[in-house]
């Protein structure tokens, strides 16, 4: 880009290519949240990939959470039940022989998840000191970056903590729908440019340190790959899985 009397305004990136992830599991596990200062649940969803050997190779990932709306009907000798979502139906479906079994999904919405990092190394849980000094462990945008330094071409399974009770609502001039019948899962890798994986660092550092923002440490400056310029120029690939319900 140029300007009369100004020089001229340029920056170069290449989109890497994408990474392979497999189909994600699911399990409800229980662990200990700081943040509630208690045991809670969560999905913990896994996904395994493998890492190019040959490059240094930057990451995020994200997982998309779909919400059902809908209803499980059972049905007996002398009539039915009706359940809410499929965690009360297995609950009680060896309560009862049941003749028949209906599952209606209705309408679904779509989220971007925030990750409890607790059992991801790769994200960097903090430890109890930087909590007490004022560091968070916040991901822009919901995007968990890290890079392959410790799992330079190797294959890699990632364990990531969704909260199990998270429930997802729409308001309506009839007043609240709630999607709380059934979830899916899907990870999202996303290979980064260098640029644009130092420009989210960046955002994050700024973000979680609590002194700097009290003018008690150095604010790091964010990232810029713009010659004669602010700003950045960077890129992504997606890889996505498939959906897997709870």
């Amino acid at each position: 880009m140029k300007a009369d009397g100004l020089p001229p305004v340029y920056a170069t990136t290449t989109i890497p290519e994408s990474v392979n992830i497999c189909k994600p599991t699911v399990k409800e596990i229980t662990i200990y949240d700081k943040d509630y200062s208690s045991l809670q649940k969560f999905d913990q969803v896994t996904a395994t990939f493998t890492d190019n050997a040959s490059t240094h190779d930057y990451y995020a990932v994200r997982v998309l959470v779909k919400n059902y709306s809908g209803s499980v009907t059972a049905y007996y000798e002398n009539g039915a039940a009706y359940f809410p979502d499929i965690a009360t139906y297995e609950l009680y479906k060896n309560s009862v022989k049941w003749d028949s079994v209906s599952t209606r999904y209705i309408d679904s919405r779509c989220s971007i998840a925030e990750i409890n990092t607790s059992s991801e190394e790769l994200l960097s849980p903090i430890s109890e000191m930087d909590d007490n000094f004022g560091f968070s462990n916040n991901f822009y945008q919901n995007m968990y970056t890290f890079d392959d330094s410790s799992i330079n071409g190797k294959t890699y399974t990632l364990h990531l903590n969704i909260s199990s009770n998270a429930s997802y609502k729409v308001s309506t001039d009839s007043g609240n729908k709630y999607y709380n019948f059934n979830k899916a899962y899907q990870v999202q890798l996303i290979r980064l440019t260098p640029q644009y994986y130092h420009f989210l660092k960046s955002l994050n550092e700024i973000r979680n340190n609590d002194m700097a923002q009290y003018g008690l440490s150095q604010i790091s400056p964010t990232v810029s790959n713009v010659s004669s310029g602010l700003g950045l120029f960077g890129g992504w690939i997606n890889s996505q899985t498939d959906w897997v319900k709870k």
